[in-house]
């Protein structure tokens, strides 16, 4: 159990890492690679009992947690029960060998969730109501809903020569909703940026076709998650891309849940545009 070990959560994430130390403690790191600061709330003791594993954080409200423990190899133990905690792990020697780990996890289907690139908006999301409002009103977003009417809606129109000619934030009265990029004509190229992000994240959860012609869309959706948001070690978010190929036009949108929920009224649009 010594050493340090990357996680792959139930979910198929490759999270954070754990440290287990000789003395009888353990430090969690947010970076795979055992990287960065430790978590000072998510580390603790720990204490193995043949199969079973009992960690305790530092967090005095946290309840301890019994674990199953099965060693699959000197490099691979599997922890099962109900805590953030289970899943696989794996030896975790440096940050190259986690590179390397994640590339075959990636290749063996094991990681289903792959974590969003920082420059693809994980940061944003921990803008506040003050910094948003440093920023000029939007006097043409693009809505899904009616409702979004009804948000703070601010933009920041970028140079251009970029991906993205402006970043639209909807914000309720306490934090980012989503994040909207309009990409500029030379960069959706096609089906380029979309090549772009299956690079990045992976094949789409769900793609759908919405009408045809001038108007016609194409509606892309990835899951994936981001670090250390709002408090909590990995938050799970959606990435939406919004393509009208005819126009050369497409809106990426980026939401802790808001735009996924929205998939059922996307496939009621396709089926009834269908008929």
């Amino acid at each position: 159990m010594n050493g340090r070990w990357a996680q792959l959560a139930e979910d198929g994430k490759l999270t954070g890492c754990i440290e287990f130390k000789g003395d009888g403690t353990y430090v969690t790191y947010l970076e795979r690679g055992c990287e960065g600061q430790p978590e000072e709330l998510l580390s603790g003791k720990w204490q193995l009992k043949k199969t079973q594993l009992a960690m305790k954080t530092n967090n005095p409200l946290a309840p301890a947690q019994a674990l199953s423990l099965m060693k699959r190899s000197p490099t691979e133990f599997v922890l099962t029960g109900g805590s953030g905690a289970a899943g696989e792990y794996f030896r975790a020697e440096n940050p190259i060998a986690v590179s390397a780990l994640e590339q075959r996890l990636i290749g063996e289907g094991k990681i289903k969730i792959r974590e969003l690139p920082a420059e693809m908006g994980c940061a944003p999301f921990m803008k506040t109501l003050d910094d948003l409002k440093k920023l000029p009103k939007d006097t043409a977003p693009r809505l899904l809903r009616k409702a979004d009417a009804a948000l703070l809606l601010v933009a920041e129109v970028l140079p251009p020569g970029g991906e993205h000619a402006k970043i639209t934030y909807a914000a309720d009265n306490d934090r980012v909703v989503w994040i909207a990029w309009e990409i500029t004509e030379a960069a959706m190229g096609g089906d380029a940026y979309r090549t772009r992000l299956e690079t990045k994240l992976g094949k789409p959860a769900k793609s759908i076709a919405i009408g045809e012609g001038e108007q016609g869309q194409i509606i892309t959706g990835w899951r994936t998650f981001c670090r250390n948001v709002r408090g909590q070690p990995t938050a799970d978010v959606d990435l939406t891309l919004f393509a009208t190929p005819a126009q050369k036009k497409g809106t990426l949108y980026l939401s802790d849940g808001s735009v996924g929920k929205l998939w059922a009224t996307f496939e009621a649009l396709a089926k009834e545009a269908g008929k």
